[in-house]
């Protein structure tokens, strides 16, 4: 390894950064989603609080950091969720299914 090489190596930031990290516009845009969440008079007080920090980053990358297109988009999901509440039934097999 050349001295300049082994230098830059030094220099460098031991951990790197996360790919998947938030810019500081999309944190904002995410903060101002749940706000817009909450400020909805239909969605109803509490609907915000379902929903992690990363499921709203999702509507954020998707619109761009547009909060209108993105509470759009969150409407349209939110809207989903609630009319099909998806349950996985699990059933063992009962002792009549075996032999």
């Amino acid at each position: 390894m050349s001295s300049n090489a082994a230098a830059a190596a030094a220099s460098a930031p031991s951990s790197a950064a996360d790919p998947n990290a938030l810019s500081v516009e999309e944190s904002e845009a995410v903060v101002a989603l749940r706000e817009r969440i909450r400020g909805s008079k239909k969605r109803g007080p509490g609907v915000e609080a379902m929903y992690t920090e990363l499921e709203l980053a999702k509507f954020i990358v998707v619109a761009k950091c547009d909060v209108e297109k993105a509470y759009k988009r969150f409407k349209n999901y939110h809207a989903l969720r609630v009319k099909h509440k998806f349950c996985l039934l699990y059933t063992s097999p009962s002792p009549r299914d075996r032999g």
